[in-house]
């Protein structure tokens, strides 16, 4: 098994010193950096695990002392990476193998890594398998995922002996989308999700009477992406995006709600176009249970955004970009400070934000000038087959564009071609339902949108 030394070959290191951000890049071998999640053990040294495109493989990156070590765990077709330490401080990984279309889990044996193939899954239209991974005080792992095969929201416990017990949270309808999974400090699951067609936002918490489901958010058309932690008392707090009109995008928003005794109240933490918070580890609450996240919007071109509130409300930070941050997670390190591991997805390389003690807030939701001048927008989102993007050059430029699915793979490309001034429409094709990310390159700029195709 191959180990790697990482700090001796640290491709890039920049501070953005006006906001304190300081921006590493830890591994940039091909095509790397997908589904990473962030974690700090109990010396306060942080641990990432991601998938390698290139290799086909889960990687484990980790800090060991000044350095970071990576070892690749299998050779795999991982995608929608979860990751919890246990108290040995390895990692617990779940995640959905494509090829196999199969939920697995894995963990450390004391010496080897282990795979287990929990349940089969199927993703449905744009739907995918999403699982989400957790530990209780006697090391038992805890899973929950979504399977279009059957529309319902699955969980599962592994006991002592080894043995997974399974069992459905909710089937009431297309179910389970997108979950998150918490344990409060009795062992005792919750988990955050969505349903379809409603598109309500959803709680299931496990007591002695079984799952009892509560509608977090009814008023949304249509509620995805959802992060669940839960605070110093076992309340539940969750951040998710949030379409009220999902037909002509009317409002689309960063929510946030929280149970306030018997009551969720919903707040917009930040309104635009195509905004995504990650799923399900993107957000975290620090000791005093204010809440930090990191989201991703595609306003002027894909950029990793970091919220964060206290007493005087929200806070918002651009941390990187163009092209940052499809896939990102989160983590509070020992002194409180955010840490964020994601994907430049542009590159395909594996980068880690971090803020120093010093920093200070801030709002900079702004971006820089050319980016203000150059707009890519679908036609129609969502759209029925076909794909067509509205680009707008402020002055000629030689472009090309590049569509690529939710796993990062290419589906479409329009060669380079010179563009006058002005406006554009420019014709993809035709393509299966799910979610697309259009990529437009012109000189040393990269501009980005999402588009969701539906049947």
């Amino acid at each position: 098994m191959k180990i790697l030394i990482l700090s001796a070959v640290l491709l890039m290191t920049f501070v953005a010193a006006d906001a304190d951000w300081i921006l590493e890049t830890l591994d940039a071998q091909g095509t790397t950096g997908y589904w990473p999640a962030i974690r700090v053990d109990s010396q306060g040294l942080l641990q990432i695990v991601y998938r390698d495109e290139s290799d086909n493989s889960l990687v484990y990156t980790w800090q060991d002392g000044g350095d970071w070590v990576s070892e690749t765990i299998d050779t795999c077709d991982c995608l929608l990476i979860s990751m919890v330490l246990d108290s040995q401080d390895k990692p617990r990984i779940s995640y959905w193998n494509q090829t196999e279309e199969f939920i697995c889990a894995v963990r450390w044996s004391g010496s080897s890594w282990i795979t287990d193939s929990i349940a089969s899954a199927e993703p449905y239209a744009y739907s995918w398998p999403q699982s989400d991974i957790e530990v209780d005080s006697l090391d038992r792992s805890h899973l929950v995922w979504y399977n279009g095969a059957d529309s319902s929201l699955h969980y599962a416990v592994q006991e002592i002996s080894g043995e997974w017990i399974q069992s459905i949270v909710d089937s009431s309808g297309n179910t389970g989308i997108y979950p998150s999974l918490r344990l409060d400090t009795g062992g005792s699951p919750g988990v955050s999700y969505c349903n379809r067609p409603e598109g309500n936002l959803l709680y299931a918490k496990l007591d002695e009477r079984g799952w009892q489901v509560q509608v977090v958010d009814s008023l949304c058309s249509y509620a995805r992406y959802t992060s669940l932690e839960l605070d110093n008392s076992g309340a539940p707090h969750i951040l998710y995006h949030r379409y009220i009109d999902i037909c002509d995008s009317a409002v689309s928003s960063i929510s946030y709600a929280s149970l306030n005794g018997a009551i969720w109240e919903v707040e917009q933490v930040y309104t635009g176009s195509y905004l995504y918070p990650s799923s399900p580890q993107g957000l975290v609450l620090d000791a005093e249970d204010n809440p930090h996240a990191c989201t991703y919007y595609t306003d002027s071109g894909g950029y990793l955004s970091y919220r964060y509130r206290d007493s005087a409300g929200w806070h918002s930070e651009s941390v990187d970009g163009p092209g940052a941050a499809l896939d990102r997670s989160i983590c509070l390190d020992a002194s409180g400070n955010p840490n964020i591991a994601y994907c430049l997805f542009n590159e395909g390389d594996l980068r880690w934000a971090h803020r120093t003690a010093t920093g200070t807030w801030s709002s900079r939701e702004t971006v820089p000038e050319v980016l203000n001048e150059v707009s890519l927008t679908p036609s129609m989102n969502p759209t029925f087959g076909s794909v067509s993007v509205i680009l707008e050059l402020p002055s000629s430029a030689r472009v090309s564009i590049s569509l690529y699915d939710i796993s990062g793979r290419i589906a479409g490309v329009l060669p380079p071609t010179e563009l006058l001034s002005g406006t554009h429409s420019m014709i993809l094709g035709e393509f299966r339902q799910g979610i697309y990310f259009c990529v437009a390159e012109l000189a040393d700029l990269r501009v980005a949108t999402s588009i969701v195709v539906v049947e």
